[in-house]
């Protein structure tokens, strides 16, 4: 009797061990996509980064409208007086659903912007979709 309980023991270890591994694994794959989001996107509106760079590294980490839309802004924005990004923390992830091939999560994020009306710091919650093509994931959702 006292060996099945340390077995059950250990089996509820392993399972709530592993939950959490791949839930911190999926955190870390929306956090980095996003991020890399932001920053590519940043420098290439404060002009920092050269267009062709930027397009290259969208294709890397997006797909699908989000990465039609962000490639048709960043020919129609370029240098503009749109908002620019001086800083953003990523406050909370809470990932939706998960599956072998998809990654649901609202994520919450601090700004601090700048824009032609002065500085600005606010929070917003976004739904984000990460989707596996070619056995790594992209983001094909930031709402």
């Amino acid at each position: 009797m006292k060996k099945i309980v340390t077995v059950i023991a250990i089996a509820i270890c392993v399972f709530f061990t592993t939950s959490f591994a791949v839930k911190d694994a999926n955190e870390d794959v929306v956090e980095s996509l996003v991020c890399q989001r932001t920053d590519v996107l940043s420098s290439y509106y404060a002009g920092h980064k050269g267009k062709e760079e930027t397009i290259s590294i969208i294709e890397k980490i997006e797909t699908g409208l989000l990465k039609r839309n962000d490639i048709e802004n960043i020919e129609n924005y370029f240098q503009t007086d749109i908002d620019q990004v001086k800083g953003y923390t990523i406050k909370d992830i809470d990932i939706t659903y998960e599956d072998d091939e998809m990654i649901c999560a609202n994520i919450t994020i601090e700004w601090e912007s700048e824009s032609i009306m002065g500085n600005e710091k606010f929070i917003h919650c976004y739904s984000v979709i990460c989707e596996k093509k070619d056995n790594t994931y992209k983001l094909a959702q930031f709402l």
